[in-house]
């Protein structure tokens, strides 16, 4: 009787969705119809309501780590790398629309530059450092993750980023990295690492054209800051 009721429920949630998409659809009903993908059978209600409880909302249960998921009772290791497979595939959706739309135009301001590359780091529960290589008119060539953790202006990072840019013939980069549930503002290490990284550039004729920190749809500019003055 209870796998009859379940069956019933799973194809009416299907059913809703086929006619209308995720309109009128509760959080928890999203996760549902997800869930029934990875469990099968049985009642995955309470595993929903679960994830939205532990994370606090729909867009933290999509953005915790396979490892965080599983530690919620009912998630298993397939059903966590389902949730973080969907995950992955919307932040590669935002960023191949960016690239599509606007892959040619020349980020020569700050809102470009974190318009550009906030898709690839959107979302992450730690800090990375990206990389985009630009041409002689700031069009972008590429845009790769060359670090992950705290910035520090190291020899590491520098060479990095140099294979980076000579692998791409770009003549010039531009740096971002994200404060994960911080603010989007400059400390002193950042200052102190964007100059360290712009002088050590110059030395290999690459020019560093902003470092940008991006947090929670926030932004801000070490060029405005004068670390590259």
């Amino acid at each position: 009787m209870n796998g009859s009721v379940h069956k019933n429920h799973r194809e009416r949630v299907r059913d809703r969705f086929d006619a209308g998409g995720l309109s009128g659809f509760h959080d928890h009903e999203v996760l549902e119809l997800l869930l029934f993908h990875a469990i099968p059978q049985g009642d995955v209600n309470p595993i929903a309501h679960r994830l939205i409880k532990q994370f606090g909302s729909f867009h933290r249960v999509l953005e915790a780590t396979p490892e965080q998921l599983m530690a919620v009772e009912g998630v298993g290791a397939h059903t966590a790398r389902m949730i973080h497979l969907v995950f992955e595939i919307g932040r590669r959706y935002c960023l191949d629309g960016v690239r599509c739309r606007e892959g040619r135009q020349e980020l020569d301001s700050t809102q470009k530059i974190a318009h550009y590359i906030a898709p690839m780091l959107a979302g992450l529960p730690h800090e990375v450092t990206a990389i985009v290589c630009v041409d002689v008119r700031l069009r972008p060539i590429c845009c790769e993750i060359v670090s992950k953790g705290t910035v520090k202006g190291s020899e590491l990072l520098v060479r990095r980023i140099a294979e980076v840019a000579v692998r791409n013939h770009a003549p010039a980069v531009i740096l971002a990295h994200n404060h994960p549930r911080g603010r989007a503002c400059a400390s002193l290490e950042d200052l102190e690492s964007t100059r360290y990284l712009r002088k050590a550039l110059v030395s290999l004729e690459i020019e560093l054209i902003d470092h940008v920190i991006l947090a929670d749809g926030e932004y801000v500019s070490m060029r405005d800051y004068g670390a590259l003055s």
